[in-house]
């Protein structure tokens, strides 16, 4: 049986379901294929690569937070985590308090 979007043909339903399974699904593979291959997450993987495009490659925290659309605590403890790694260099800078740098 075929399922369709309410309000949609049956074109339309199926360009709208694939989408939908494909932002469902599309995460959660990455991710195992990054943890497979290079031992990190998709999500840390944003947030180095956010970090790597940032003026002087750093970024405040809660800019940081804003741009991979995190919660503070939970970018606390992927940084926290990359640090412990280290391939990410986490400074702090008196005037700039909880910046993190590549």
């Amino acid at each position: 049986m075929t399922y369709q979007a309410p309000r949609m043909d049956a074109l339309e339903s199926r360009a709208w379901l694939s989408l939908v399974w494909t932002a469902e699904l599309l995460p959660s593979a990455l991710d195992l294929q990054l943890q497979a291959e290079s031992g990190i997450t998709h999500f840390e993987f944003l947030v180095l690569g956010t970090l790597q495009q940032a003026e002087g490659a750093s970024l405040r925290m809660s800019d940081l937070a804003s741009a991979v659309n995190a919660t503070m605590p939970r970018l606390s403890r992927v940084v926290g985590k990359l640090a412990e790694r280290d391939p990410l260099g986490r400074r702090a800078f008196s005037s700039v308090p909880r910046t993190s740098s590549t």
